[in-house]
């Protein structure tokens, strides 16, 4: 499985590593700590059954249409049905942009695309704690917000990593800095 993702600046992803430390400290939940090779980001799409080839020629593409943009984290949120609790980024029209181009890029694989990266379906996160107990979901949720302060930062790399379901966890792929000037 191939996924798409928008990675920030090294000071954005450090803000975003303590709120992850924060609930392990507290002994509420390390699940994103857990994943060999993950990083905070932010998943554009997931792609199941690709001819890696072709699809990483199709993604470099894409790529050369993709300038670095701000990204500005003001909410927490909770998707309730898999226990996730994740910061909500403002939809800037440059980032919803380049979400749009990655499906226009990448419209030979639609059909190999997970309908809840579509555009018609996409609810941009950045994940803070995944698979969250039903018992632990709501302190989980207190301890992202408390003291909670607006995250402004820049989607610097777009990556494609390879995601394993094992222990091998994730692999990058490929993965580019684009424009280090931010483009809103």
């Amino acid at each position: 499985m191939f996924a798409i993702i928008a990675v920030f600046d090294q000071e954005t992803e450090i803000q975003i590593l303590k709120f992850w430390t924060s609930l392990k400290m507290a002994k509420l939940d390390d699940s994103m700590i857990q994943i060999p090779g993950n990083r905070p980001h932010i998943s554009l799409g997931l792609f199941q059954g690709v001819e890696r080839t072709v699809f990483l020629d199709a993604f470099r593409k894409f790529l050369e249409t993709v300038d670095s943009f701000s990204i500005q984290f003001d909410s927490v949120g909770v998707f309730p049905t898999t226990n996730t609790v994740f910061l909500t980024p403002l939809p800037s029209k440059n980032f919803l942009q380049v979400h749009e181009n990655l499906y226009r890029s990448l419209q030979d694989f639609s059909d190999k695309g997970d309908k809840h990266y579509k555009k018609e379906q996409w609810m941009p996160h950045c994940s803070l704690a995944i698979s969250v107990s039903d018992q632990k979901i709501m302190d989980v949720f207190e301890n992202a917000i408390q003291g909670f302060q607006p995250i402004s930062g820049t989607v610097e790399r777009i990556a494609l990593i390879e995601v394993f379901l094992d222990e091998h966890g994730i692999h990058h792929v490929e993965e580019i800095s684009m424009d280090p000037k931010p483009m809103d």
